[in-house]
């Protein structure tokens, strides 16, 4: 009946606000789409009813902002990543909260606290700053192969990945992907946890994360990177810049935080091994691109990422400097 009710409400809308799929009066839109996990209808009808409730929305509607194949309330248009219910339910930090309402998905058990009151936990806020709050754009898992298919592309010349669930490269490969679309923000964030077995104790195996991603290669892609030996970089103008180095090679799980943009057109990495993290940064040339993965010679396995923005030039200065964050 609600979904009856519902399809009745729309035909002939001229100014809805979004769907309501469980029909509680919050549009789905609103609280990060927590009402679509709501106890009202089983997970396993949801798929089905976000795809009704997208078409009935449309139909006899003047002012549609566009399609929306993840049911986030984000337009595919603006929409940095698409993450469905298989995402949802990761719990990539194993502390028993899966990604609906962790709020820091790759800390476990985040101590509370937001003192910029953005609803980010001081614990994995990337930027504090109480008068302009930091927008979560992204938790992904890439458990959707379809949806990663309706993002993720190679570019001219590259070979493309396997974007089938988990999002893994080969030792074998030399593979790179890039969002189609651009995030165009004054600072972005991105936080990647997952596994990596370096081919080749040397920079001949890598993996980069792509901050700034052409359409196609060139030196004004700009990315975080690791490679063989253990070390971090920053790669800019085609060239590995200020690198540094962890006490031993990966050979396992990682963590990599990237910032980009902010004052002064700054980039910022942060890899993690286990309680040790290491963190460079650079001054490069930024222009308008996307973000992605590359991969050389490396077994790699994406488990999730994060993005989070902000609309101002955050200062980085204290951004990552606490080594336990």
């Amino acid at each position: 009946m609600r979904a009856l009710a519902f399809v009745v409400f729309v035909v002939g809308c001229s100014d809805v606000p979004g769907p309501d799929i469980d029909g509680d009066g919050v549009t789905d839109v609103d609280g990060n789409e927590l009402a679509l996990h709501g106890p009202t209808l089983p997970r396993d009808r949801l798929p089905a009813m976000r795809a009704l409730a997208f078409v009935v929305f449309v139909v006899g509607c003047s002012d549609v902002p566009g399609p929306d194949i993840d049911g986030d309330g984000v337009t595919d248009d603006d929409d940095p990543c698409q993450a469905g219910f298989a995402d949802d339910i990761v719990d990539a930090d194993n502390d028993g909260k899966d990604a609906t309402v962790d709020l820091c998905p790759h800390d476990t058990n985040a101590v509370a606290g937001d003192q910029d009151f953005d609803g980010i936990p001081d614990a994995c806020d990337p930027f504090f700053d109480a008068i302009n709050p930091d927008t979560r754009r992204c938790v992904t898992a890439f458990r959707v192969r379809w949806m990663n298919a309706s993002y993720l592309e190679a570019r001219v010349g590259e070979q493309g990945w396997d974007l089938a669930s988990p999002l893994q490269a080969t030792a074998s490969e030399t593979v790179s992907t890039v969002s189609t679309l651009e995030l165009d923000f004054p600072s972005t964030s991105f936080d990647v946890v997952g596994t990596a077995a370096f081919k080749n104790a040397d920079d001949s195996s890598s993996f980069k994360l792509w901050l700034r991603a052409g359409d196609t290669p060139s030196d004004k892609d700009v990315a975080c990177g690791l490679d063989g030996s253990g070390n971090l970089f920053v790669f800019a103008g085609n060239t590995r810049q200020n690198t540094v180095t962890l006490p031993a090679p990966i050979t396992g799980a990682f963590r990599l935080r990237a910032t980009v943009g902010g004052l002064n057109s700054t980039v910022l990495c942060r890899a993690t091994v286990g309680a040790v993290s290491i963190s460079t940064t650079g001054q490069v040339a930024l222009q308008p691109g996307r973000f992605g993965f590359a991969s050389t010679q490396t077994e790699i396995t994406i488990d999730s990422l994060v993005i989070d923005s902000n609309a101002t030039a955050v200062r980085f200065s204290n951004h990552f400097d606490d080594a336990s964050r």
